[in-house]
């Protein structure tokens, strides 16, 4: 878990109107115009171009603003790099604040049909 500055995504190619180039990385946003927020920094065992194009991550948090866990899905893009790290960032309010900490996490990343393919969690969301 990290919190990430909008700037510190900044992309030189985009001084020059070009769009940011998210090469060894691939970041999905709650809010894909804001990247100032909460990242969860997965590195998955294999290369997130050979998941299915129509697969998504289901992330759920308990965080220190709100009590009830919250839920997250993240469709990929179609064109997927062949980066192992996946940035999952929780970019709308009250995740946009430093203050705000994700306290527990459970990540599934779903098939097409809804399948789960993979999943883990942190320690604290398996404690009652």
């Amino acid at each position: 878990m990290q919190y990430i500055e909008a700037a510190q995504f900044f992309d030189l190619r985009e001084l020059f109107g070009r769009p940011a180039r998210e090469s060894k990385r691939l970041v999905l946003r709650t809010n894909e115009n804001e990247r100032t927020g909460s990242y969860l920094i997965f590195r998955l065992s294999e290369p997130v171009s050979r998941l299915p194009g129509t697969a998504e991550f289901r992330l759920e948090v308990v965080s220190s603003a709100q009590p009830e866990h919250r839920q997250f899905t993240f469709t990929l893009p179609s064109d997927l790099p062949k980066t192992r790290y996946v940035y999952l960032g929780l970019t709308d309010e009250p995740w946009s604040f430093e203050s705000t900490k994700v306290l527990a996490w459970h990540l599934e990343i779903l098939t097409p049909r809804g399948g789960t393919m993979a999943s883990a969690a942190s320690f604290l969301w398996s404690m009652p």
